[in-house]
């Protein structure tokens, strides 16, 4: 249900509007290629990968290759080391439109990674839904959270426990 309302409310967008992302991975020039899980998650959540063309699974790639992508939007993945402020301090990627904008984000964890082939990384797309097009999705993010880890793992999250999972 989920993936269906994402999709209904990303479907009217067209291709040009649509945000370009880049998903790093352990290491700030290690990022998720075209054929891996997380690239099919910025596409479910309304997004186009610029790694789209980029075969095989976690790729080494130089700020060169990052600035050619010019990505809009930058998502880290929550087990790197990598954190928001290392990229947008980081005067080799100041022309990144992502980082221009401010728009670098880690994508939350609380049990397990939500860019993983698993159940939370439903929580995931939603997540990227929610950053890519703010209010387009019609749920509430931090109550499909709190009703996902109570119907899957019987954890009931209190409010600060849901703003520090999401930064807030």
């Amino acid at each position: 249900k989920i993936l269906d309302t994402v999709a209904e409310a990303t479907a009217e967008i067209p291709t040009e509007a649509r945000p370009k992302v880049l998903v790093i991975g352990t290491r700030a020039l290690r990022v998720a290629s075209g054929a891996m899980y997380q690239s099919r998650m910025v596409e479910l959540a309304g997004g186009i990968s610029v790694t789209a063309g980029l075969p095989g699974y976690w790729q080494n790639v130089n700020i060169e290759q990052i600035l050619i992508w010019n990505p809009d939007v930058i998502m880290i993945a929550p087990y790197s080391q990598v954190q928001p402020a290392d990229l947008l301090s980081d005067p080799l990627w100041a022309a990144v439109e992502a980082v221009k904008t401010g728009r670098v984000y880690k994508m939350p964890q609380l049990l397990f990674a939500w860019d993983l082939p698993i159940p939370e990384s439903i929580l995931g797309i939603l997540w990227m839904a929610e950053i890519l097009h703010p209010g387009r999705v019609p749920l509430d993010l931090g109550e499909t959270i709190r009703t996902f880890y109570q119907e899957f793992y019987r954890c009931t999250l209190s409010a600060a426990e849901l703003n520090e999972l999401l930064g807030r």
